[in-house]
This record gives C-alpha cells, structure tokens and sequence, in this order.
C-alpha cells in the first residue's frame, strides 16, 4: 500500500539560529545553553548546535551561530545570494570577549537578520582593548541588505574598545537597517558604530554615550535617521567618502532626533563630502556644524556645493566661535543655505561674539533663507547682514532678506543718519547683486544710488539727522 499526504516529506528547517546568554557554565541554567541553539555552553568553534565545551566559545556563542547559520543558507535561484536563517538572541547580556569577523564564507549573502529581545535588550558587552568588536566582511554583503535591531552594545568594565560594530568600505550597494540600536555608557576610543554602505536607514538610534565622545560615523549614498537621540555634548560624522572610494553626491536626512543628557550644549555635525544635508528635529540641541569638504568625490565638477536645510532645531552656542564652519584649507562654498525655525540658548562664554559662517564662501547662486537668529544679547556676525557708522553720526543696517539667484531683497535702516561733509559715502552689500540692483522704496529723505555692489549716500553736508529705510531689489 502506498502512503501518501499533502504535507512535505523532507525535513524541515527553523527560520532562525538562537542565541541565549545563559548556561550551566555561567551557572544561569540547569540545561546547556538554557535549551537554545548557542550559548555561554557553546564550544569554541563549534560547527553544530549539539558541541559542548570546555574551551568555550569567546562570543557567547554569537561567532559560532552566525557561522552555523551561514552553513545552512541556501542560493536563491533569482538573485543567486545566499538565504540564511534569522539570528536571534533571547536573552542578555551577551558577552563578546575577542575581536570577531561575521563573514559568509565565501558566499555573498541576502539580507541577514540579527534581532534582539526588544528595544535596548540584549546588551552587548565588548570586552576587548582595541578594534571593533564586531567587523562585517563587506565583500560578503555586495548589493544586497543587512538588519540589526533589538541591540544595546556597551563597553566592558576595564576595557577600552574602538567600536562596536564596523561595516568597511567595499559592500557595494549594501542597504543597511538598524531598528533600536543604542550606544549604552562610553569608554568607546574611536566610533561606536562606523557603517559604510550604499544606504543607511537608521530608526529609533540611541546613544547614551560619555560627553564629548562621538555617536559614530555613517558613510553612505543616502543616510536617514528617523526618531531617536543622540547623547550630547557629543559629535556625529556623515560622509560620503570611504577609506577606498566614496560614494558620489551622497544626502542626509534626520527627522524627529532629540537630545539626551545631563548637560545640554548640543551636538556637533562633522560633515564631509555630503550634496544635501537635511535636519528636521524640534528636540535635537546643535552646538554646530562643520563642513570638511564640499566637492563631492568622483562627482567631479557636476556636484561643487552643499545644500543645507536646517529647521526646527534648538542651537546652542557655548564654546564655539561659530556655528556653522569649514575645516578645509580653502574657504569651501555653499550654494542652497536654508535656516528656519530655529531658537537659541545659552550665550556663549566666555566669547562674546559668534560667527554664523566661518571659512564659507557665499556662493552667488546661493539661495539664502535665514530667519532671524538671536545670542542672548551676544553678537552675531551673519554674511547677510552689516551695520556701518554713518559718516558723521548714526548708522547704515543691511539684511539682505532674500538672496536667490533670481531675487535678491536688501533691508537698509537708516538711523540718525548724519554726513556733515561734501562727500559722497559708499557702503559694500554684505553680499553683491549678479546683474541688475535698483532701489524701490526710500522714505529717507536721502539722495541714494545703488550699483550691483552697494550704495552711494550723495552727502548731505548738514547736521541733520536722518531716518527710515531704503529697499535694493534685482538679481
């Protein structure tokens, strides 16, 4: 008599390798490995889920699952990457006590999962004195994705790591996921998280960091960040431009950051051959940003100029000089500079004078939309706007409140204005018009000429004072 059933006859396989923090070794369970896959129980090197130690594994097993799970993916016949299981850890905290390197051995992997318990859990101890603690092969990861969630790694008591996880450059084309990722306490020497690939979509990234310590660097074509907070004082890298190569023109986008800590002076954006960069975070406090490099690499001359949108963000200035700066050796170029909605803190001390751009070049194509922007009674110098003493008495404000490359608007208030000599006085717009200017509105009472580079005040050798604006308009 022949059997026969609709249900399959070949074994079947559990979409996911386990992970657990507990063992008889560590004297957390009576089972090895508390009945999971791997574990503290694990032996070092261990090829299948049923090998024991004494040695045991380094990693708590997460080395010795991953490359079980390698072993056990299978090609998909579309794309010909390798499918393997999901790794999950179960419980916490996982100890990781030498430098390993997850890799798929020789096969190019398709989107491989590692997922937490939850959101900060498990921990992830790095008990290593140098290096990351976990380095992805990238030639494994070519054009294809990687998800991590559910992860707190953290520095191990008396150790002194560089980093946490580190994806180098060279996964071409990889889409890197992070779901509830967070950098718990510091002691990190160099970037907890340092991320290349070809996108970078991060939810709901945390970190808990030690002031003045970094909240990592992300080095991708398009880099996004959507919820979550960054530990401040601190500073966050954004680059397009890898050890071996770059990626051509890349653009950052973060929406609903806050900040966390004890001490609020904001974090600082280190921001190095980015086309557009995009800030939209009404709790996120920024100390400033500065720009490294402007031309985007191997985009030659098609991308020579940042744009930067920033809004809805909380600047506080209290030990920079500036707040937006380029460390480059020539002054660099903006083309789109947009700043809106934005409120201030702290003056800051002990200078009494702020720059808004240092090291910047106004570009005269830039568009230029600046709200204004108040210190605390501080001083601020803004490309947009000066003050001149008139010649006798009084003084000559100018805020260019439009400067695009088709409309370009200055503001000039006019003071106590007094020039009781028989010359002409000539004052420079804080920056040019390209081709026409022409003066629409003056209730001065003032004799005023404009060119495409300033204003002549024809003198009107008296001691009268005079009052009220003038309007520069062209392009």
């Amino acid at each position: 008599m022949t059997f026969q059933t609709n249900f399959p006859l070949y074994p079947t396989k559990l979409p996911y390798v386990t992970v657990s923090a507990k063992g008889m070794s560590n004297g957390l369970s009576d089972i090895p490995n508390d009945g999971f896959d791997f574990g503290p129980d694990t032996m070092l090197g261990a090829t299948s889920k049923d090998q024991y130690g004494p040695p045991y594994s380094q990693s708590t097993g997460f080395l010795e699952a991953w490359n079980y799970a390698v072993s056990r993916a299978y090609p998909n016949p579309t794309t010909g990457a390798y499918v393997m299981p999901m790794l999950k850890i179960v419980s916490s905290p996982i100890f990781i006590n030498t430098n390993i390197t997850l890799s798929g051995n020789g096969k190019n992997l398709e989107t491989p999962i590692i997922s937490g318990e939850s959101s900060m859990i498990p921990y992830i101890i790095c008990n290593v004195n140098s290096g990351y603690t976990i380095t992805f092969d990238p030639s494994s990861l070519v054009d294809t994705a990687l998800r991590i969630e559910n992860i707190q790694p953290q520095v191990g008591s008396g150790y002194t790591p560089e980093g946490a996880i580190s994806i180098p450059y060279g996964s071409v084309g990889l889409v890197f996921e992070g779901y509830n990722i967070n950098i718990g306490n510091g002691g990190w020497t160099g970037e907890p998280l340092l991320i290349y690939a070809g996108q970078i979509y991060m939810w709901n990234y945390e970190t808990y960091i030690t002031p003045g310590a970094s909240n990592g660097t992300f080095s991708g074509g398009l880099t996004t960040f959507v919820g979550g907070s960054f530990g401040v004082p601190s500073t966050i890298t954004f680059t397009g431009a890898g050890t071996s190569g770059g990626y051509s023109a890349p653009n950052v986008y973060l929406a609903g950051m806050e900040s966390n800590g004890a001490t609020l002076q904001g974090v600082t954006f280190n921001i190095d051959t980015v086309f557009n960069f995009v800030v939209d975070c009404p709790g996120l406090e920024v100390a400033g940003i500065n720009f490294s490099d402007t031309v985007a690499k191997n985009a030659g001359s098609s991308f020579p100029y940042f744009n930067v949108d920033l809004r809805n963000v909380f600047i506080d200035v209290q030990t920079n000089t500036s707040v937006f700066s380029a460390s480059a050796s020539s002054p660099q170029t903006i083309q789109n500079f947009s700043v809106k909605s934005i409120t201030t803190r702290l003056a800051n001390s002990p200078a009494t004078t702020v720059n808004l751009f240092s090291n910047i070049s106004i570009s005269d194509n830039l568009k230029l939309e600046l709200e204004p922007i108040q210190l605390n009674g501080n001083t601020l110098i803004r490309p947009d706007q000066s003050t001149t003493a008139g010649t006798t008495a009084g003084t000559v404000f100018m805020n260019e409140v439009e400067y695009h490359p088709q409309h370009k608007k200055i503001l000039i208030q006019f003071s106590g204005y007094e020039n009781d000599t028989t010359t002409n006085q000539t004052i420079n717009f804080p920056l040019s018009f390209s081709t026409t200017a022409a003066i629409t509105v003056n209730n001065t009472g003032l004799t005023i000429s404009a060119s495409t580079s300033g204003i002549t005040i024809t003198a009107p050798n008296s001691t009268t004072t005079y009052s009220g604006i003038a309007i520069v308009e062209g392009y």
